[in-house]
């Protein structure tokens, strides 16, 4: 039971993934996948996993990243047989990179996220926020 107050199973997280599947895989293709998984349920404690270089099935395609001492083997959801093997993996969360391959460094997109205080208006927040698109101008990527 992945959410047990709501009798929500992990099958039942699968069929929504693969119904939502084709809208979801065009945003997914290409980019490096962290899994947060609950093996027990949300309700449990959690953990992130990045690498999947042993005990998983050849046919997941995967991206070598260098890391600092190493390197790490990170999952790529190509497919919605891919998509079905990370929901399997008790994921209820995939995170993705905000670049694809094969230019894994070079970000399309930039986040931010602004924790709005009790003294910021909403218009404030949203100046914040357009404060960045300056930066994102000489990379290509798009701020908003």
């Amino acid at each position: 039971m992945l959410f047990p107050a709501d009798g929500i199973t992990k099958g039942e997280l699968a069929t929504y993934y693969e119904a939502v599947a084709p809208l979801m895989l065009p945003h997914l293709r290409g980019r490096p996948v962290t899994m947060e998984r609950y093996p027990s349920g949300i309700d449990k404690k959690g953990f992130i996993q990045k690498d999947v270089s042993k005990g998983y099935p050849e046919w997941l395609e995967r991206v070598e990243v260098p890391k600092k001492g190493g390197t790490v083997h990170h999952a790529l959801v190509s497919d919605t047989r891919s998509l079905l093997w990370v929901v399997n993996q008790n994921t209820i969360t995939p995170h993705v990179w905000t670049s694809r391959l094969p230019n894994r460094f070079r970000p399309i997109f930039a986040s931010s996220i602004s924790i709005r205080r009790a003294t910021m208006t909403p218009r404030r927040c949203v100046e914040r926020r357009w404060r960045c698109a300056p930066c994102c101008s000489n990379t290509g990527a798009k701020a908003g």
